[in-house]
């Protein structure tokens, strides 16, 4: 866990702290998107493509598209817990890391929003 002296040392530099605002952004806007999209049903939907095996879409219940917002939150907050302490060891190592969680987020959206997709084409 991160004291309070690492909490006011990170929220000293004005990089990280903007990467830190766009990631809680990023993972609200993920938590919204799966939330919004997932809907309450007794069929079972698509919730993964692969090329592996005999079928390529695998159908599951729907409370397993919770887990999208789920991990966007678990996201944000251990990747800023991290970032903070890292502060103290390096600075452009935390920024890094934090650009590192943006994209993570980003491609987080992207993925919610193909499954989302897929689920809404197949009911």
């Amino acid at each position: 866990m991160p004291t309070k002296e690492d909490i006011q040392n990170f929220f000293q530099d004005r990089l990280l702290v903007f990467l830190l605002i766009g990631m809680v952004l990023l993972a609200l806007v993920l938590i919204v998107i799966g939330m919004l999209g997932v809907s309450v049903h007794d069929v079972q939907l698509p919730i993964r493509y692969s090329d592996f095996g005999t079928t390529n879409t695998y159908r599951d219940k729907w409370y397993y598209l919770l887990s999208f917002p789920v991990l966007g939150l678990i996201v944000a907050g251990l990747h800023s817990m991290i970032a903070i302490k890292l502060t103290t060891k390096s600075r452009p190592l935390a920024g890094l890391f934090l650009a590192i969680s943006l994209c993570l987020l980003a491609y987080g959206i992207i993925v919610t929003l193909a499954v989302l997709h897929l689920v809404s084409v197949s009911l």
